[in-house]
């Protein structure tokens, strides 16, 4: 049976937001755009025998989107589109405290882990109504994941969460 370390982990957040989003139709475009504001005020505390850890982060993000389409003629039509995206991580990513399954594996979290965000590209073009050829680009930045790791000493596995950059396009 899983058990967990005597510890006390407070995980405190709270979202501010507003956006507005503005709309044009011509002749043969249309254009929509839209900006999000989020400020976001979070806290966090992690309380156990040996360790006290307190983090704070206060932040501002803009978070634009905008979508282009062009009708070609009757049949045929180019959509452009951008957004960007914001993914926080959950509660278990930022504990800090080890989380045991078995003797030789146990998950531990990052507690300074950040938002992952993601710039999000799309191209469309739709042939003759009914044929789509679409390709996508996302760049993440601050990516965090599980990503699982053996101790060579103790042959156990642990389970930290790393933050990366990638890199990713959709055919």
């Amino acid at each position: 049976m899983p058990y967990v370390n005597e510890i006390h982990f407070i995980y405190n957040e709270k979202i501010g937001a507003g956006y507005v989003n503005l709309s044009k139709d011509y002749t043969k475009y249309s254009v929509k755009a839209g900006l999000r504001a989020e400020y976001t005020w979070s806290n966090s505390t992690a309380d156990s025998v040996n360790t006290v850890q307190d983090n704070s982060n206060h932040y501002l993000d803009l978070f634009p989107s905008l979508f282009i389409s062009h009708k070609i003629d009757d049949k045929d039509e180019i959509n452009f589109s951008y957004g960007r995206r914001i993914d926080r991580p959950q509660y278990d990513n930022l504990n800090p405290f080890t989380y045991h399954f078995d003797p030789y594996t146990f998950l531990k979290g990052n507690p300074y882990l950040k938002p992952q965000y993601a710039n999000n590209f799309q191209f469309n073009y739709t042939y003759n109504h009914n044929i789509t050829l679409t390709f996508g680009y996302t760049h993440l930045k601050d990516m965090f994941a599980m990503v699982p790791v053996t101790d060579p000493a103790t042959k156990s596995l642990t389970r930290p969460r790393k933050t990366c950059n990638h890199k990713i396009a959709t055919p």
